[in-house]
């Protein structure tokens, strides 16, 4: 799971949309990297879970992120 996140300037649309398109460049990196696309889900959830406070410059930056998340398969493959 590929989820992005963004700071809070900006329309809830805008910063989804700009969160996703982070996620979605990251997921493209695994891809050719040899990672199945198939296996790669992608969020972007905007300014949810803020890591640090978006009143300074240095939070934003630091709220405007991709996290992955890798989970065993089903099947037991990593």
């Amino acid at each position: 799971m590929v989820v992005g996140y963004s700071s809070n300037g900006g329309t809830q649309a805008r910063l989804v949309a700009l969160s996703r398109q982070r996620a979605e460049f990251v997921a493209g990196a695994l891809a050719s990297a040899g990672v199945p696309r198939a296996r790669i889900t992608v969020r972007g959830v905007g300014p949810e879970n803020p890591i640090a406070d978006n009143a300074t410059r240095e939070g934003r930056v630091k709220n405007q992120r991709v996290e992955v998340e890798f989970q065993r398969s089903q099947e037991g493959r990593p």
